[in-house]
């Protein structure tokens, strides 16, 4: 073998090696969204804005170019009971489950509302009832997605409303516990980020943050994100 062919195969080689790395430094990085009207941005007077999603994936494009997000299964209905059906019936939300990078979801909040709205007269032992077998559908959730996203799923957890309503008040703390308790998520605690403070929330009335609310919350899946991977 001539030096000159032995150079040249050496220059394919390292070729091939830097259009690898090129390729796999530069890999598509896809996100996922499966929420309810909190996951889509609503800002303080109801409309649709930049919400955490947008910030989130604003900052991964500085990382990777080829950042992909999915929020077909993010909507202002979503609950639930109606995700963890259309996990287990639906063929093309599993395999997007199992190719995502990241997934974050915020569920819960929807079937808290429904529940309450449909007891005439609330007690203690019916509130009760109601966290139980939302706290049964959240593992069910939780168990049916972990079957196919296999890293730590990041759980948005909700802010604390002014409502004078004690049991939506009750409902949205105990809800948030729920959320935490559960070993297969990593939760970002928004109630205890945001505090309700004015900062955050332009509308006093409204439950939902406004875009400077939104982006502290990025900030801190961010971080935890982050961590997350060092860990791995």
């Amino acid at each position: 073998m001539t030096r000159k062919t032995k150079l040249l195969i050496l220059l394919l080689l390292s070729l091939s090696v830097f259009i690898i790395y090129q390729e796999t430094s530069h890999s598509m990085y896809q996100m996922t969204s499966i929420g309810d009207s909190f996951s889509l941005g609503i800002n303080s007077y109801g409309s649709k804005d930049y919400g955490y999603i947008d910030y989130v994936e604003e900052e991964l494009k500085k990382q990777n170019d080829k950042v992909v997000t999915n929020t077909d299964y993010s909507k202002k209905e979503q609950s639930l009971k109606s995700i963890t059906t259309l996990i287990k019936q639906t063929p093309k939300i599993k395999k997007i489950l199992s190719e995502s990078d990241l997934l974050i979801i915020t569920l819960g909040y929807n079937d808290l509302l429904y529940s309450l709205s449909i007891e005439e007269s609330l007690t203690e032992q019916k509130f009760e009832k109601i966290m139980v077998e939302i706290k049964r559908n959240y593992e069910e959730c939780i168990e049916e997605i972990a079957k196919y996203y296999h890293n730590s799923i990041i759980v948005v957890g909700y802010c604390e409303t002014n409502s004078t309503e004690k049991y939506k008040r009750k409902g949205i703390l105990e809800l948030n516990k729920i959320l935490k308790e559960n070993q297969k998520i990593t939760y970002i605690d928004t109630q205890n980020l945001l505090k309700r403070d004015p900062n955050f929330f332009s509308n006093p009335n409204s439950y939902y943050p406004n875009r400077l609310g939104y982006y502290e919350i990025s900030r801190k899946i961010i971080q935890k994100t982050l961590e997350n991977q060092e860990n791995i």
